[in-house]
């Protein structure tokens, strides 16, 4: 296992990147744990049967139609909010990296 010494570029874009990384998994995983819970939530009333999934919660909808509902449309808000946050906040950052890597 060889260890090479960095570069001071590389040294400056290690930098550059680390809290970025740090960033988009801190988000990514908290959208990601919401989606999973919001599953497991669905998952949990589907096999709880009647009783509990049954229950009525505006007319015709009962609880588990409605979590459906809400979970297929939170999968899209969520990949839209994913996506508009990337290009607001690591967009700028990634275009500068790419500067300075073409610019050696």
């Amino acid at each position: 296992m060889s260890h090479e010494t960095l570069t001071p570029n590389e040294t400056m874009l290690q930098e550059k990147l680390a809290p970025i990384v740090k960033r988009r998994l801190r988000v990514s995983g908290y959208l990601t744990a919401f989606l999973l819970g919001l599953y497991a939530f669905f998952a949990y009333l589907l096999s709880t049967g009647e009783e509990v999934a049954g229950v009525p919660v505006s007319g015709e909808l009962n609880l588990v139609v409605m979590t459906a509902i809400f979970a297929i449309v939170s999968g899209v808000v969520v990949s839209g909010y994913y996506s508009w946050w990337t290009k607001k906040n690591l967009d700028p950052v990634m275009e500068e990296i790419r500067e300075l890597v073409t610019n050696e």
